[in-house]
């Protein structure tokens, strides 16, 4: 199998690097690593002298978690536009088997949460497409955002430099030590475009200090209670101390009563006195300061307080509206930008939509949502074989076709007498109409047993003979 390189007009090796926009870096994120200074150093929560990776923050982590397994769930589908109206499922496209196996490792869940995991995280997601012989993909990783760069070549010509990282091995098709591709074989998103056109700005780079002062706000309440609550404080004396007598006294408090010594009576004599010189969880505000901080990040991410666990405000008859707010300021941007970079990057055809579905999300309670079926069954928006359909149930004989009443009549007929039929002349002997034959299966009409009286299919009123009328100025 042939190796990618360099496939650049002439004189474009030297292609400019696309500048970084101001942004986290992956230590500062972590990059997906647990880092110690030793083994077990985790476990006993001694950190490393590096700066505390920000996902590890509750507030971040909540709101990647939560974006991304939300909108994983959702089933992508391609459905294709009928000449007559309306559409249908495409499972018979390649691209639509693609997206639902996108690869030999990933489902497709897993997938599109790394992909919007890389979004959230770093601004943008790489998607490396292989095609075959015919130049048609045939499948998609996501590449380490942190290990890609945008270049830009004199003539316009957009190229992506892929640096070995630990997840390249997977991606077969790519050298281990990286190599440089053209911009048809990566499918580049980005959001919050600074800078430049091409290189996205991750929300953290507004939430980096909030989630720096809950981690720090984390790491002295844990050393607080590691102390049994207890503050620091100082031994002072009503007199003047030598320093033999300070050094004395100071090591003999933390030998005796220092960390781990808890439980233990002083002794003090002298006039010596302990005094408290460290804020207590109260006096600091702890609690306040770390709402403040899963507060300030939620807002960044535009994640709304109740997915974080915030329930002050939830209701069980407000849960729909607060979803729909949810969809709509923070899933939708996410949800359309993807499907648009996905359409343009497949180069579908005009009748061809591809979508998430959506319908996961507004899952409603029983009682609101078999009332909405009744309400599109009765107008004629829905037949019952499209409502069951909704639940899970198969269809039934004969519900297929949509139902409306009987007294539903076009605007043009109203107030307007039936036109009466002309009377036979005496050369013209009247003539019996022939009765129609009677209906069987599907074609009976609706009995009144079956929970449907007064209602007649569209059929019936579509063949019914309509009296012209003039038009009204």
């Amino acid at each position: 199998m042939a190796k990618p390189h360099w496939t650049g007009p002439p004189g474009t090796i030297g292609a400019v690097a696309v500048p970084q926009s101001p942004r986290l870096t992956n230590s500062n994120l972590g990059g997906g690593v647990v880092r110690e200074p030793f083994p077990g150093a985790w476990q006993q929560n001694v950190t490393s002298p590096a700066p505390p990776p920000l996902l590890s923050f509750s507030a971040v982590y909540g709101c990647v978690n939560v974006i991304s397994s939300d909108i994983a769930k959702l089933p992508i589908k391609l459905w294709r536009k009928l000449p007559t109206g309306g559409r249908k499922l495409a499972d018979d496209h390649p691209i639509h088997r693609l997206l639902q196996n996108p690869n030999g490792y990933q489902t497709h869940v897993d997938f599109f949460s790394y992909f919007f995991v890389s979004v959230l995280l770093a601004g943008n997601a790489y998607i490396y497409v292989t095609r075959d012989e015919r130049g048609v993909a045939k499948r998609l990783d996501v590449l380490n955002p942190y290990f890609v760069r945008p270049l830009v070549a004199d003539t316009g010509d957009i190229y992506y430099q892929i640096g070995a990282s630990n997840s390249l091995p997977l991606v077969t098709e790519i050298p281990a030590d990286g190599a440089i591709v053209p911009a048809r074989d990566v499918i580049h998103h980005r959001i919050m475009c600074v800078d430049h056109p091409l290189v996205g700005v991750t929300p953290l780079y507004a939430a980096a200090m909030s989630a720096s002062v809950g981690l720090r706000a984390n790491t002295s309440s844990a050393e607080f209670f590691a102390n049994m609550a207890r503050p620091s404080g100082i031994l002072t004396a009503p007199g003047k101390v030598s320093k033999d007598l300070a050094d004395r006294l100071r090591t003999e408090w933390d030998q005796n009563y220092g960390a781990g010594r808890w439980g233990k009576t002083a002794m003090l004599g002298d006039g010596l006195k302990w005094e408290r010189i460290t804020l207590s969880a109260v006096d600091s505000q702890l609690i306040e300061l770390l709402r403040w901080g899963v507060a300030d990040v939620a807002r960044v991410y535009r994640v709304p307080g109740f997915l974080l666990g915030d329930l002050d405000k939830v209701t069980f008859r407000n849960s729909e509206t607060l979803m729909r707010a949810y969809y709509s300021g923070c899933l939708q941007y996410h949800l359309e930008g993807v499907e648009a970079r996905l359409d343009t990057a497949f180069a579908l055809a005009s009748d061809i939509e591809l979508e998430f579905d959506v319908d996961a999300i507004f899952r409603t309670d029983l009682d609101v949502r078999f009332a909405a079926y009744k309400e599109g069954i009765n107008t004629g928006f829905l037949t019952i074989n499209e409502a069951r359909a909704q639940e899970g149930l198969p269809n039934v004989t004969g519900g297929s076709e949509p139902l409306i009443q009987v007294q539903y009549q076009p605007l043009s007929k109203l107030g307007k007498e039936p036109p009466t039929p002309a009377a036979p002349t005496p050369d013209t002997p009247a003539t019996e109409e022939p009765s129609p034959p009677e209906p069987t299966g599907s074609d009976k009409p609706a009995k009144d047993d079956d929970g449907i009286a007064g209602y007649v299919r569209y059929s019936d009123v579509l063949h019914e003979e309509i009296p012209e009328v003039a038009d009204v100025a």
